[in-house]
């Protein structure tokens, strides 16, 4: 995919942050896990900081929304039907 140049596209990753509601933090583990694609979601400018192109990103969240995210059971390693299962009082 080619680069966009345009720098008015570009936020810095503490703007993002503050845009999104996610942490810096967060952020940059989803750079790590490969969720965010360097040259596709973000630019790394000379200095070495991340900049993410706001319509890339909103591409990114509008996909994965549609996709859907797994259930807060689901997310904790429990199966999504968990109300399903027995319960076993003590």
């Amino acid at each position: 995919m080619q680069t966009d140049t345009n720098p008015l596209n570009y936020v810095l990753l503490s703007k993002l942050a503050e845009l999104s509601g996610y942490s810096e933090k967060a952020l940059r583990q989803k750079i790590s896990k490969g969720q965010f694609i360097e040259g596709t979601h973000y630019i790394r400018s000379p200095d070495g900081r991340i900049h993410f192109h706001l319509q890339r990103y909103q591409d990114w969240l509008t996909n994965a929304s549609q996709k859907g995210s797994p259930s807060t059971t689901e997310s904790y390693g429990f199966p999504s039907n968990i109300a399903d299962h027995d319960v076993v009082k003590l």
